[in-house]
């Protein structure tokens, strides 16, 4: 008798757990995404508990666009770090900018290079449970090769 009790107990208590693990399961959202003026494409991980979303895991928020940098200018920017429980936690990176294209571009290996230039604001530090530690740091650009939105150094 109470070995039927106890894997009925058992069998009770890995379907509750179970229900819960499934619960608490992580997804992926990599879609645009909008914050006040701010829109781009952002991809973060989040759990769904009853109807709350949860920031847990890594997120990124970006925008760059070459066709209006090729034109006349682009306002770009990458917002970048990690939630734990939905408080912005350890290492976060903000960076701004606007460049101008000067027009000279060259291939390597299957990609295009642009030389730009412009102002980029970049702000950096650690964050513990949203409390943050920052430094902030301006930079000015001149013709530095950019790759899709990344600096070749």
């Amino acid at each position: 008798m109470y070995r039927s009790t106890y894997k009925a107990f058992t069998f009770l208590l890995l379907g509750l757990c179970q229900c819960i693990l499934i619960a608490q399961e992580r997804s992926v959202y990599n879609d645009p995404f909008q914050i006040g003026t701010f829109s781009g494409n952002a991809s973060y991980q989040y759990i769904l508990k009853n109807t709350d979303t949860i920031f847990d895991g890594s997120f990124l928020f970006q925008r760059s666009n070459l066709e209006t940098l090729l034109q006349e200018q682009d306002s770009s920017f990458t917002i970048k770090g990690s939630f734990k429980e939905s408080f912005a936690n350890d290492s976060w990176l903000f960076q701004f900018g606007e460049y101008t294209s000067e027009s000279k571009s060259e291939v390597v290996d299957f990609e295009y290079r642009i030389l730009v230039s412009g102002t980029q604001e970049m702000a950096q530090g650690l964050l513990s449970e949203g409390i943050p530690r920052w430094r902030v740091e301006p930079y000015h650009t001149r013709s530095r090769k950019l790759r899709g939105n990344k600096y070749l150094v």
